[in-house]
């Protein structure tokens, strides 16, 4: 067993190139064969990964070379120890694919890649968000990471301090925010070493049909050596107005309209499901996700 974990662990300290190219013939999509050669090249990104998904595994994150990203270029106002892991940056990747379709203001927690708690409201301070995003599933959100689509301020930095998190992503911090993310408590706080980073504008990201998707592929690695090219999911559901209320149900008449509260929730819940694993089950109460089921 020693000798085998010793030789797993000096496999996974091979050095990674610090940039790479994918050369692409011809793209098969759903509207038919587009036949062209494209040459795409990846830089690294300028902060460290500590690991992979797992401590004894190497990793780097790469972006479009010479191009702004979200990941790539955000701000860090603190790096945690040692940097960050690959889940680590999945796990901020899929929160802002889900904070992006919120247009008011929103707190995700996100563990592991899969959604474990949401909160949307215009009229409820960030704080509040913060609580009934938690209030999901507050066993799952231990270690998580927990992003917001508009500032932190300091009350909920000091609450956010009460739970051991992984990440905070925010498009924006006060400085008393700040001041409470970077305190070091001692050896009993268990938040010392958590990670604080910025990014604006996440409602730039693709995300409805007809967006500009250049450089935005998705690129996949199989373990079996494969690529997989696809393009990114955008949805054609912008708003209520292009949900469709079905009046029957297998069989069963709807005795009424759903309200414009429950119409807002539907929206909210599809908006969770789309970075939910399939097949998932949302259900969303008031703005707050009160359960969020996948692989169902």
């Amino acid at each position: 067993y020693h000798q085998q974990a010793s030789k797993d662990t000096v496999a996974s300290t091979l050095v990674l190139p610090t940039s790479v190219t994918v050369t692409l013939h011809g793209v098969q999509t759903h509207l038919g064969r587009e036949s062209f050669d494209r040459t795409y090249q990846f830089e690294q990104v300028p902060f460290p990964l500590r690991y992979g998904t797992n401590p004894h595994q190497s990793c780097m994150v790469y972006k479009p070379e010479g191009r702004s990203t979200h990941i790539g270029d955000m701000k860090i106002h603190k790096s945690g120890k040692g940097g960050f892991s690959l889940t680590n940056v999945q796990d901020i990747s899929h929160a802002i694919s889900t904070l992006k379709y919120m247009d008011d203001s929103a707190a995700i927690i996100v563990k592991h890649l899969v959604p474990c708690g949401v909160a949307v409201a215009a009229d409820k301070r960030i704080g509040q968000l913060y609580q009934s995003a938690l209030a999901c599933d507050p066993r799952s959100a231990f270690g998580g990471t927990v992003a917001f689509n508009t500032t932190v301020d300091g009350d909920t930095a000091e609450a956010m301090m009460k739970l051991f998190l992984e990440n905070i992503v925010a498009p924006e911090y006060t400085p008393q925010a700040l001041e409470i993310l970077r305190r070091n408590e001692g050896t009993k706080k268990t938040n010392n070493e958590i990670r604080i980073v910025e990014i604006p504008n996440m409602h730039t990201l693709p995300k409805f049909w007809g967006d500009d998707i250049n450089n935005h592929l998705t690129l996949r690695s199989l373990p079996t050596g494969e690529l997989a090219l696809e393009i990114p999911y955008l949805s054609g559901v912008r708003s209520v107005d292009d949900l469709i209320i079905d009046p029957e149900v297998d069989g069963t008449q709807i005795q009424r309209k759903p309200t414009e509260r429950e119409l807002k929730d539907v929206l909210t819940a599809w908006y969770i499901a789309i970075n939910t694993r399939s097949n998932a089950v949302i259900i969303v109460n008031n703005g707050q996700a009160i359960a969020v089921g996948t692989g169902q």
